[in-house]
């Protein structure tokens, strides 16, 4: 094992002054470390979650030093030579460690010894035990031994015996116990009463326990609503019995290891439990116990009060289980077609981690991402089921790392069969959502379950990590409506891959209508209006390059902002009173993206939470805090301020004392700057970041606190928002393996933010972040970040962001900025599938990609409901991918049956659309032809002619001629269409210099005069065009200037006329070398200055023009006409070179870099091709020139 070395490494500074190298003992514990390392190789530690690595004990080590590790040291490298190696109950190995510093042999431990031995994660995790006050309520305790909080996690994560006294000593060892589920999953605060005899094994035991339910528990956040749900309920009654199981001594009554698990139960509901209710008593008995071949059998009744009323009451059974009984376990009874029925076909498909929001939106939804139990829904029958009602089969996903292994059991990681009951409630609560049950209601919202109508449950298996899937299959069995609202009945089974192992019946869902909005007090809230045109600060925050978003950060202001107001305006400070301050923002939860198309109204509600108004000596302040947001509805009844963010809000009369600050991380490397690289969207508005170094996992950075474009607010905004700029947001496998290379992090929640000073608006700050792991599933990953200045601590939060899929291209940065920045086409780049002629795109992909709402409507130009907008996207990715261009340039025809794209202005596409059930697919219909509507039609309006002789010539010599128009930057185009251009291009054939003034003005909406010699005014070019002129009621414009190339003083005559045609808003088109060339590849040599000093006293753009295609590639013994053998030309339009670039060049240069702009147009010079010559077309005007000469 190797440990690489740094001069900068900390035990050097202090050991010793003067003499720095590092000490023997740091060399003993890497030789510890290193055969630790090997035992854990071996696979020992798989089973021994929490135990910990220790020296044997009681034995004498051999230590020799012969050499030193000093700041020039580079590399240290341990070898292990195994001596003894022991499997027994606590894995111990004996060996030699050598260490070898650059090649030299330094150290050696002769016959070291490591063990790994049991221990806890309640040892590690001591804050749990920190705040413990149970002054004021009654704790059991039996001979001595109190049953408070303190036991009661221990009895989930702790030493046994610090759970049941003495007694439970023996189990201190590798013996297993019992135990209670772990946070977030322990609903038990303390035992209060204990009836029977601690180890007697008897019925008739009871036992009375308290839940104190916090306000602000994780549970009501997930919820679809501030109640507890239903598995939450059940734990709380179901934990006690778990409890009082290992109290009667459930654990000892035989030698082998016995596990505890649920078999059955039925429970009913009598009220709901919302933030408020207070404490949960609940009243467990123990009614029967049997034992049979080593299994012990144990049936509970229990009852759940709040105060004197019963909210809950339970019959349930439990078992103690061997190993091998659990493992033995066959399930519920299951036939051939119940297991062909999981693999069933279905069009029905539904992915719910995508959080669509019919589902996942609104006052009736499902429950946030952690407490959802179904991943998606694989199929829907709307008439299945015996009562023919519906049936319905959803899936999740089994991860090792679920939140609910690691709470429920230690050392025995099992899904909770609550867990799995909530998954069945949740799939006959999206059957409501389905059918919109709650349509009708006012304020709908769930009930847990229904309210009084008994649930049945059976379990005969487990899920554990091993597991793969997750299936539940419901019937509806019964629907309808009553005076109390909406409701259905099912039954239902969970699977655990192919094993049918729970059954549930009479499970109940009732939709009731809700208590109405709170009316607003007077003075308890703020309004303002933000409006990215005006508050341009807002343009720089763009999540994924499309709609302007407020950052978190910025609601954290707000929401901080509108308590400070609160608090100076109702609580009055007394004599001498410090000034009221913000201590924290915590549990800021989103419930969507503030996103920007144009001014939104916003207004801050807030609502005192500990304490009464007017209290002129208060010292702290709990307030809620919600931003809401305008929304502008169809009918102005239901236009309303809707939540988008809440928080809880502390104030105080002054800061805090802060906690120990950290140190930058030893390993981190100095980072490349995220902005200019792309690793941040982040435009200059949000540049905080002046330095930036990166670690294994953690970075640290430096920050600039001056207060720019972006407000300052109640905590500086934007350097709020640069606390997160730390962060790898779309390469976190460098902090996290189990993360996908394809996600990318985007902050979703708050669930703390210290302050312990004022908010810097000057100098620099030192910002920390370190990776905490993840909460509630891998999806949510948690950063802790510390912000010092002059190295004290001034904000300490901590962070959940949302890994986002961006799909198989998202996970290359560079095809992410080129699509989604710079709007660039990428082949093969798009939302859609493509195959051959083909393009494919479901709903379920837009809608999963559209997490940010109306970000793809943004990315791709488009509008409609999800079918709309899916089947338009659809057809733009099929014909980017045909035009070579970004999708957001494509214009779908009304109809949907062709599009344009803005690179190609005049080639439609023709495409076929069909819709299935679950997306769009999209073919060619046909080849791509030149449509020249938008030219026909500015003809007719400068005319004032409808269709007549000259329209039809000049179509039809467009149509054969013209391949393609080709404009390489639209939008550079189209911003210089209210004003005149100075079209500079070379020349192949005449025909050219007729239509391209004609494809010209019409793209641009200006008409435009072109310069020919004085020769072209006799041949067929000026025989048209004085036909034009000439032509009854028509209001043709003079198309051709002519000039005479001997008579140079003419030129100055026609300069003038050219003035007058720019000035007067037209455009001129010239071919700068003016004779036609006769072969291709020939580059643009030469251009007049008198073109270029005519654009830069006019003030404008040049345009250069290439035209390709119509010449070979040998010269023609003539000039031509039309392109050799009668084939095609592309008409290429460059980017517009302004006035205001060309102005500071030198003269020289400026000639330079219009002829560069017309050399590198079109295909490469060297590889240009003529058109393939219309040998057909070219017979027939052969033969028409016969016969009329």
């Amino acid at each position: 094992m190797e440990n690489e070395l740094s001069s900068a490494d900390w035990y050097l500074k202090g050991h010793f002054k003067n003499d720095p190298c590092m000490p023997g003992t740091l060399m003993c514990e890497g030789c510890l470390q290193a055969m630790a390392l090997f035992l854990a190789g071996m696979g020992y530690t798989l089973d021994k979650d929490g135990w910990r690595f220790e020296p044997v004990p009681g034995e004498a080590y051999s230590l020799r030093c012969r050499g030193q590790v000093t700041p020039s040291s580079r590399q240290l490298v341990y070898e292990v030579f195994v001596e003894e190696l022991w499997d027994g109950p606590v894995p111990t190995i004996y060996a030699d460690i050598l260490g070898t510093a650059d090649g030299l042999k330094i150290f050696h431990g002769r016959r070291m010894g490591v063990r790994l031995v049991p221990d806890w994660p309640l040892t590690s995790r001591p804050e749990l035990l920190a705040a413990i006050d149970e002054t004021h309520h009654q704790v059991a305790t039996v001979d001595g031994f109190p049953f408070g909080y303190a036991s009661l996690l221990a009895c989930a994560w702790g030493r046994p015996s610090d759970a049941f006294g003495p007694t439970a000593r023996v189990y201190d060892g590798t013996r297993h116990i019992a135990r209670l589920p772990g946070p977030p999953y322990h609903f038990m605060s303390r035992v209060s009463q204990v009836d029977g005899e601690l180890g007697s094994m008897r019925t008739g035991a009871s036992i009375e326990l308290e839940y104190d339910i916090p306000p602000d528990a994780w549970y009501f956040d997930e919820n679809g609503r501030q109640v507890m749900p239903l598995c939450v309920v059940l734990e709380a009654a179901l934990q006690p019995c778990g409890w009082l199981a290992v109290y009667i001594g459930g654990p000892g009554t035989t030698e082998q290891d016995l596990y505890f698990r649920n078999l059955d139960g039925t429970s009913t509901l009598r009220a709901e439990l919302g933030p408020e209710a207070g404490t949960l008593r609940t009243r467990t008995t123990l009614e029967s116990i049997s034992q049979v071949s080593g299994i012990v059998l144990l049936s509970y009744k229990a009852e759940c009060f709040v105060g004197d009323r019963l909210v809950y009451e339970i019959d349930t059974g439990f078992g103690f289980f061997g190993k091998e009984a659990l493992a033995q376990q066959v399930g519920l009874p299951a036939s051939e077609a119940d297991r062909a029925w999981l693999d069933e076909p279905c069009d029905f498909a539904l992915n719910l981690k995508a959080r669509p929001p019919r589902y996942c939106d609104g006052t009736l939804r499902l429950p946030g991402p952690m407490l959802l139990m179904i991943d998606q829904v694989t199929g829907y029958w709307p008439k299945g089921g015996p009562a023919g009602l519906g049936r319905w089969r959803a899936e999740k996903a089994v991860a090792v790392g679920e939140w609910f292994f690691k709470a429920h059991f230690y050392r025995d990681p099992v899904q909770p069969g609550s867990l799995g009951l909530e998954a069945m409630i949740q799939l006959l609560q999206l059957h409501l959502l389905h059918c919109e049950a709650g349509a009708d209601i006012p304020n709908p919202q769930f009930e847990p379950l229904e309210l009084d109508r008994p649930l049945t449950w059976k379990y005969r298996g487990q899920v554990t990590p091993k597991d793969r899937t997750i299936t539940v299959e419901l019937n509806i069995v019964k629907q309808g409506r009553d005076e109390r609202g909406a409701y259905a009945v099912a039954e239902a089974w969970l699977w655990a891959d192919k094993l049918r192992i729970y059954y549930a019946e009479n499970i109940g869902m009732r939709i009731v209508a809700g208590a109405a909005p709170t009316p607003l007090v007077a003075g308890r809230h703020t309004e303002e209006t933000l409006d990215p045109a005006v508050d341009r600060w807002l343009q720089d925050h763009r999540p994924n390059y499309t709609l302007p978003t407020l950052p978190l950060m910025s609601i954290v202001d707000r929401l901080a902002a509108a308590g400070l107001a609160f608090v100076t305006e109702h609580y009055r400070s007394a004599a001498g009173a410090e000034a009221w301050i913000v201590e924290a923002v915590d549990h800021v939860k989103l419930q969507g993206w503030l996103t920007f198309a144009g001014p939104r109204r916003l207004r801050c509600e807030v609502t005192p939470i500990a304490v009464e108004a007017a209290l002129t000596w208060v010292s702290n302040v709990a307030l809620t805090v919600s931003l809401l947001v305008w929304r502008d509805a169809p009918s102005d009844d239901l236009s309303r301020f809707e939540p988008i963010a809440t928080s809880t809000v502390r104030l105080a009369r002054g800061y805090g004392d802060p906690p120990p600050s950290w140190h930058p991380p030893r390993d981190r490397c100095k980072a490349s700057d995220p902005y200019q690289s792309g690793a941040l969207f982040h435009g200059p508005a949000f540049h905080r970041l002046q330095e930036l170094s990166v670690g294994a996992s953690g970075s640290s950075a430096i920050l600039d606190a001056a207060v720019g474009s972006v407000p300052h607010g109640a905590l500086n905004q934007a350097l709020l928002d640069g606390l997160v700029h730390g962060i790898p947001h779309d390469d976190l496998t460098r902090w996290s393996e189990t993360v996908d290379a394809e996600d990318l992090a985007y902050p979703f929640q708050i669930r703390s933010a210290r302050f312990y000073g004022p908010p810097p608006s000057r100098g620099s700050v030192r910002c920390e972040t370190r990776f905490a792991g993840f909460v509630g599933s891998e999806r949510f990953p948690v950063f802790r970040i510390q912000a010092l200045t002059d190295e004290r601590l001034w904000a300490a939060i901590e962070l959940v962001e949302v890994l986002v899929p961006m799909g198989e291209h998202g996970r290359s940065r560079e095809k992410r900025l080129t699509f989604l920045r710079d709007r660039q086409f990428l082949p093969g780049i798009g939302l859609s599938s493509f195959t051959e002629g083909q393009t494919r795109l479901a709903f379920q992909e837009v809608a999963q990609k559209d997490w940010l709402k109306g970000s793809v409507a943004h990315a791709y130009c488009a509008t409609g409901d999800l079918t709309a907008l899916t089947r338009t996207v659809a057809i733009k990715d099929h014909l980017a991918q045909l035009a070579a261009a970004h999708p957001s340039t494509i214009d779908v025809a009304a109809d949907g049956q062709s599009g344009v794209a803005a690179c190609l202005p005049l080639t439609r596409y023709p495409v076929q659309v069909a819709t299935t059930d679950d997306g769009v697919l999209v073919s060619d219909a046909g080849a791509p032809w030149l449509d020249l509507t938008e030219i026909r039609d500015f003809g007719r309006r400068s005319i004032g002619l409808d269709s007549w002789i000259g329209e039809r010539l000049s179509l039809a010599l467009c149509r054969r001629f013209v391949r393609r128009v080709i404009v390489t930057d639209p939008d550079a185009f189209a911003s210089h269409r209210q004003q005149g251009a100075l079209y500079l291009g070379n020349h192949q054939v005449q025909v050219e210099s007729m239509l391209f003034p004609m494809l010209a003005a019409g793209l641009s909406g200006r008409h435009v005069v072109t310069i020919a010699g004085m020769e072209h005014e006799t041949g067929w070019v000026g025989r048209y065009g004085r036909f034009s002129y000439q032509y009854p009621q028509s209001r043709h414009r003079r198309v051709i200037i002519f000039f005479d190339r001997e008579d140079r003083q003419s030129m100055f005559a026609i300069i003038e006329q050219l003035k007058d045609e720019l000035a007067a808003g037209h455009s001129v088109f010239v071919h700068v070398e003016g004779q036609l060339g006769r072969a291709c590849r020939r580059p643009v040599q030469q251009i007049s200055s008198v073109f270029i000093d005519l654009a830069l006293e006019l003030g404008i753009p040049i345009i250069p023009v290439r035209f390709a295609g119509g010449l070979p590639v040998d010269a023609s013994p003539r000039d031509l006409d039309f392109p050799i053998g009668y084939g095609r030309q592309d008409y290429t339009f460059g980017r517009p070179i302004s006035a205001a670039e060309l102005q500071p060049l030198p003269y020289a240069d400026r000639r330079t870099r219009v002829i560069e702009g017309l050399n590198n147009l079109g295909p490469p010079l060297g590889e240009e091709q003529p058109q393939p010559a219309d040998g057909a077309y070219g017979q027939r005007v052969r033969a028409w020139q016969e016969r009329t000469h």
